[in-house]
């Protein structure tokens, strides 16, 4: 929310997204891959707006980009610590140092799964054991791939990953990530496919971790700033 105020306070009208499952009362879980209901947000906004930008953090951000591997009318996308190879940025979750991030985000989606659970108990009921899970993958292996009808979490990480697009993308798009991100390497973004991609500005900064980038008491954090700026260049072309 606070990218939400920021842009606000530039003057611009602001729709905030929830995934399809998150916070309603559907029996639907969203997944990786959830970014079909991005085009009737557009094409609702769109007559109403002479530009329109996207902005998404971490998860969302590799919705926005695989979103984008087909051209959409839109004037920018802004994406904040991108989780482009879900494969890699899973084992880097899963790996024993992170223990720390990986129960913060495992309990995080155990509550949504119990959530659903509660309100759609019929529906939910063949998966239930997902609450037992102690790894992400195994989350996914256990609930995300049979759900939404993948073989496996390899399958469906394959499938669901940017990063196997980001050389295509037709749209202006800014990506900004931290050389020290636990779940993100810069070998993500550094092949020469992607670099050479003049849609694309990568923006790699030393310090910042994982949709951080926290400047100071006083300053708070410097990413709505850096949105808003990139926000601003294409807004007045």
């Amino acid at each position: 929310m606070r990218t939400a105020r920021t842009v606000l306070s530039y003057g611009y009208d602001v729709a905030c997204l929830s995934l399809p499952g998150n916070q309603d009362r559907s029996p639907y879980l969203y997944h990786a891959g959830d970014s079909d209901f991005f085009d009737a947000v557009l094409a609702h906004f769109r007559p109403s707006y002479k530009t329109t930008h996207w902005v998404g953090f971490s998860f969302s951000g590799n919705l926005i980009l695989q979103w984008l591997k087909t051209p959409k009318e839109i004037t920018t996308a802004v994406v904040v610590s991108p989780v482009t190879d879900l494969q890699k940025s899973v084992q880097r979750i899963d790996a024993p140092s992170q223990w720390i991030y990986r129960k913060y985000f495992l309990r995080k989606l155990i509550q949504l799964f119990q959530d659903k659970y509660r309100q759609h108990p019929d529906i939910f009921q063949a998966w239930k054991n997902v609450c037992q899970a102690s790894t992400i993958e195994t989350f996914d292996q256990l609930f995300t791939c049979p759900f939404h009808g993948y073989a496996t979490p390899a399958d469906y990480y394959h499938a669901n990953s940017s990063v196997f697009h980001l050389s295509s993308i037709q749209t202006p798009v800014s990506i900004i990530y931290a050389l020290d991100d636990p779940f993100i390497s810069p070998e993500d973004f550094t092949p020469k496919a992607i670099t050479s991609n003049p849609f694309l500005k990568i923006m790699a900064t030393k310090y910042g971790g994982h949709v951080g980038f926290f400047r100071s008491l006083s300053e708070g954090f410097q990413y709505p700033y850096w949105i808003m700026q990139e926000i601003t260049v294409h807004a007045e072309k």
